[in-house]
């Protein structure tokens, strides 16, 4: 199954990013309306077949400005998901890895408190120090379950991830994870005393209770926090971001097509460039602007 396939069968959320990317349509509809605006202005004196050509230009430059504008939108969240498709294969280590990893994060998305591509993010990170990719997704779904009770942001959640991070990449914890975690909005102090008994990070390294045994544990705390119910807001955020990777799928659509000709492009750049040509053509323009300026200057002595 092909990554473009895959994107296809997406229904995930991110309503920030796809109300952003609308803005920024939007935003370049406004600028190519305003850049036909002049012209508009200038030719409104002209009547009969004149005005019906100077309407027809203007509006194929607004629709022309507009379509290019939602191309290279499209081309970059494009770009934005294979990248992080390729990150997801690095950690996983295969194409099929990959593809399961990436339906199960949409899964893992659909819950209030996490985004698809915050999903992908903590995953690969995650995994990479954790090495077991089901213990990752576990936490990942867990922790994105405490950030929606806490009324948290996408800052937020990935200020839990980096403090799991330091947790997994040290052999004992340390307060200092703890004090991160909770300033993320998870009660950390209260699931360590549910879970232990104490908060006392010295005692659990003196029990010889290591950060693996911990997180261990604080899973299986989370587990036990109730369940956030998304309602019609989690249901709208999911079409919106169903709608951001339908665009995806258009741009990774268009990156692959222009590959060839930009890659061409490229080449032919280097080559003008090896060749010394664009020197030689900065030289030329060097010598008649002073051409053009020399005999200005001498005309204005005379």
């Amino acid at each position: 199954m092909s990554v473009d396939h895959i994107i296809a069968q997406y229904d995930v959320r991110g309503v920030a990013k796809v109300n952003a990317a609308h803005q920024s349509m939007a935003a370049s509809a406004m600028q190519a309306d305003n850049a036909t605006g002049g012209l508009s202005a200038g030719l409104a004196g002209l009547s009969g077949p004149a005005s019906l050509a100077t309407a027809a230009i203007a509006g194929f430059t607004v629709a022309t400005t507009a379509a290019v504008a939602g191309i290279a939108l499209a081309a970059r969240e494009g770009a934005q998901l294979e990248s992080k498709f390729k990150a997801l294969q690095a950690v996983e280590g295969s194409m099929a890895g990959a593809e399961a990893a990436f339906l199960s994060l949409r899964d893992i998305a659909k819950a209030p408190g996490i985004a698809f591509q915050e999903s992908i993010d903590a995953y690969t990170q995650l995994k990479r120090v954790l090495g077991d990719g089901a213990f990752a997704k576990d936490l990942i779904r867990e922790f994105g379950n405490m950030n929606a009770l806490a009324g948290g942001t996408a800052e937020s959640f990935d200020r839990i991830v980096r403090a799991v991070q330091q947790i997994a990449t040290k052999p004992f914890l340390q307060g200092e994870e703890l004090l991160q975690l909770t300033e993320a909005g998870v009660p950390a102090y209260k699931i360590m005393q549910n879970a232990f008994g104490t908060t006392d990070t010295e005692a659990l390294k003196s029990q010889g209770i290591g950060s693996a045994a911990v997180l261990s544990a604080i899973l299986a705390e989370l587990k036990k926090a109730p369940r956030v119910d998304g309602g019609s807001q989690n249901s709208f955020e999911n079409l919106a971001q169903s709608l951001q990777y339908g665009l995806a799928e258009i741009g990774m659509g268009v990156n692959t097509g222009l590959k060839g000709v930009s890659d061409n492009f490229n080449q032919s750049i280097e080559k003008l460039i090896d060749s010394g040509s664009l020197r030689e053509l900065g030289n030329s323009i060097a010598t008649q602007i002073d051409l053009v300026f020399g005999d200005l200057s001498a005309q204005l002595d005379s």
